[in-house]
């Protein structure tokens, strides 16, 4: 029963230690925040980027679609952008789809820049 006792206190001792109270996420930092511009992001010198941990697979039993890329087009207006993006089916057929990006700001977010982005099929 003492051991019992023991461990339980050594639990409880550990629990007590790594247990977060305050939601503070490390882009919260203000030294943070000039990394968190996703327009700077995506106005990068090159536009075209392979997502190599990305596949589709539409329906269960059809196969994996690869080779998996986006272009980036920037639109009119501020925080407007198409995607272009493209994949390769099993028998090698490229489809192509238009992907409409609005950038925003995180609820919560205090910094002056977008932090994140929108994704839709229509503009």
């Amino acid at each position: 029963m003492k051991a019992v006792t023991f461990l339980f206190l050594i639990c409880f001792s550990f629990t007590r230690q790594v247990t977060a109270n305050d939601p503070i996420q490390v882009a919260d930092h203000q030294y943070c925040e000039s990394h968190q511009d996703i327009n700077k992001a995506l106005q990068n010198c090159d536009p075209f980027s392979w997502m190599y941990h990305r596949t589709y697979q539409p329906n269960p039993g059809e196969p994996e679609y690869a080779c998996v890329y986006a272009n980036v087009t920037k639109l009119n207006g501020t925080g407007k952008y198409m995607f272009m993006q493209g994949w390769t089916q099993a028998d090698n057929k490229t489809i192509e789809v238009p992907l409409f990006v609005t950038t925003e700001k995180t609820p919560g977010y205090t910094g002056q820049e977008d932090n994140a982005m929108r994704v839709t099929l229509r503009t």
